[in-house]
């Protein structure tokens, strides 16, 4: 795993990580949590040419909008 990833949940104090689907040209990396979450915006961490990244907090929003739409038949 590269190490600024590897830096980045832990700050987030995730436990992992999920592979999301790519979006806007982005690697999605979903943080993975056990127990009680934290409450918050689902904020994800996007990757692109090497260089990554915190999503926004309309970008958090935009992309459980866009997976939710991805669910619906």
């Amino acid at each position: 795993m590269n190490d600024k990833l590897e830096s980045m949940l832990d700050e987030m104090e995730a436990e992992g990580y999920e592979k999301g689907k790519p979006w806007k040209g982005y690697n999605v990396y979903i943080p993975k949590y056990s127990g009680n979450p934290k409450i918050g915006l689902p904020y994800v961490l996007l990757e692109r040419g090497g260089n990554i990244r915190y999503s926004t907090a309309d970008e958090s929003l935009e992309y459980l909008d866009f997976m939710n739409k991805e669910k619906q038949p």
